[in-house]
């Protein structure tokens, strides 16, 4: 008689992987899809604001809905799309996932690189080198992947790079963003995905939208537009955009066109990568923008805001009835949040109410090299700098054997005398395990991406880069928190007013997945 047990071992793995994403006995099942829709530069009040402007299948139906936690921190001393992005999804802060922001200095090439840059892998539909490589944690994505032994699809799709690539992980089945030069939906060789589908609307222009050749404009009546507090009667407003000068579509990206063109994209990727229509989760995460610079700083209080807002109600309330069309809203898990501050232009009239002086980057590191050649001698001390993070030339002070910390601490103390600086922390007291200094700073703190000098700038400070112009705003430390939604797959309607982190999104979305969170994860389950 044959022995069979050679086998047994086979047919236990086979019954252990069939059961891989399955929820456990007498339990729930998992959703087929989450859905994430981020917003980028969301102002949480004007949700509150425009609630009467919008419909019943947008904003409206998740916030009256949906489990809403009014106060999710952002912890980090300068939120934006990429280091929230990093946070949301691995549930760790920059000192653990690498993110520190959404460019930092890199000391061999001596400029600010973008924190997916990598010239391993080339761009498809861009000339841009973009990799998620710089990820030093695992995210959503990556343990949805490895827990459904690759069957689960994840995609993220944004308006900008370095959101859609942090956001999908290492182990996304594509990032995809909009090219600032063509306008074109474009990705990396690392992901090796470039489906024909994809190459139609990117040769045949099938998702351009008409309206962004003719410029932006209010879409509704300018009767509609009278929810903003303490405005005046509603004038008309209109941009022309050139898609043939230097900006290329740069400016259309900050359109709410660009995510009317966004939401046409997810919808034809649910439909031919068949999104939710097996046992196994899918992801999809979405970036869509809710901040304007095309107005300056008067695009806080004016038409424009609106229009966006009601355009984007609609765009989400399409997306929502399709889905659930098409796989049915019992079945999806959505959850929306803010991603990144708002990014405020300079404020140029100096008797304005919101002026509160200047900041020079680079004229501060000129002067803190001057301050150092004056006690060490003529060297160049300074390598470079990012707006809140300096760079000491690390090598040279190592070759002339001179005292590293004495010389972060003497560059600390005079910088605190510089106009527009509020705190200097030096940064080898967190590799001390100094972690006291200031919460925020050392969270966001990483060894090999972050400068030697870390600031704190002062609150409404215009950043004014000469080299960099197109980097220039106003530091604003207002909006430190945003909204965080959880809609669909059973959950019922809440509203939260506790403090919770962002750091508690994806520990919170493994456990209703019934996976694990990643290898760094340090949030809580909320529910």
């Amino acid at each position: 008689m044959k022995s069979f047990s050679h086998i047994l071992p086979i047919l236990l793995m086979l019954s252990l992987s069939s059961q891989v994403c399955s929820a456990p006995k007498d339990s729930k099942q998992p959703p087929r899809l989450v859905l994430g829709i981020h917003l980028d530069q969301l102002q949480e009040e004007y949700l509150k604001w425009f609630m009467e402007g919008f419909g019943e299948e947008g904003f409206k139906l998740l916030l009256e809905r949906g489990k809403v936690y009014n106060n999710c921190n952002y912890g980090l001393n300068c939120p934006d799309a990429a280091n929230t992005n990093a946070c949301l999804l691995s549930g760790c802060a920059p000192m653990h996932h690498g993110i520190i922001a959404r460019e930092w200095y890199d000391r061999q090439l001596e400029r600010p690189v973008s924190c997916v840059y990598d010239t391993d892998y080339l761009g498809n539909y861009t000339t841009s080198t973009f990799s998620p490589l710089s990820l030093r944690s695992n995210t959503l994505g990556d343990e949805l992947k490895k827990a459904c032994k690759g069957r689960s699809k994840v995609f993220s799709i944004g308006l900008e790079a370095e959101a859609a690539i942090v956001a999908g992980g290492r182990s996304a089945d594509a990032a995809l963003w909009m090219d600032d030069a063509s306008g074109k939906w474009c990705s990396s060789t690392y992901y090796n995905y470039m489906p024909s589908w994809l190459q139609k609307i990117n040769d045949y222009g099938l998702f351009e939208t008409n309206n962004g050749k003719n410029g932006w404009r209010p879409k509704f009546p300018l009767s509609r537009y009278v929810y903003m507090p303490h405005q005046k009667n509603p004038g008309f407003f209109s941009y022309a955009l050139s898609f043939i000068n230097g900006t290329g579509y740069r400016d259309f990206k900050q359109t709410p066109m660009a995510n009317t063109e966004l939401n046409q994209l997810a919808l034809e990727l649910i439909d031919q990568e068949k999104l939710g229509e097996d046992e196994y989760p899918d992801l999809l995460i979405l970036h869509f923008n809710t901040g304007s610079q095309l107005s300056g700083n008067d695009s806080r209080a004016a038409l424009e805001m609106q229009d966006l807002y009601f355009r984007l109600d609609q765009d989400l309330g399409w997306l929502l009835k399709e889905i659930d069309r098409k796989i049915g809203l019992d079945n999806v898990l959505i959850y929306l949040c803010g991603t990144g501050a708002t990014r405020l232009a300079v404020e140029e009239n100096p008797k304005a109410p919101g002026f509160y002086g200047n900041y020079y980057p680079e004229r501060t590191t000129a002067l803190l090299n001057l301050y150092l050649t004056a006690i060490y001698g003529s060297e160049r001390w300074v390598q470079g700098c990012t707006e809140n993070e300096i760079y000491l030339n690390r090598k040279r002070i190592n070759e002339l054997n001179l005292d590293y910390r004495e010389i972060c601490n003497k560059a600390a103390l005079f910088l605190t005398q510089v106009e527009g600086i509020q705190q200097v922390v030096p940064a080898y007291r967190f590799l001390l395990g100094d972690w006291s200094s200031e919460s925020a700073l050392s969270l966001n703190y990483h060894k090999e991406r972050s400068g030697d000098l870390l600031l704190k700038l002062e609150n409404g400070r215009n950043v004014r880069w000469e080299s960099y112009p197109g980097k220039n705003r106003q530091i604003q430390y207002a909006n430190q928190t945003t909204i965080l939604v959880f809609y669909g797959a059973g959950i019922k309607a809440s509203n939260h007013s506790q403090l919770v982190s962002i750091f508690d999104l994806t520990p919170t979305l493994c456990g209703m997945l019934y996976i694990r969170p990643p290898t760094s994860s340090t949030g809580q389950v909320l529910f």
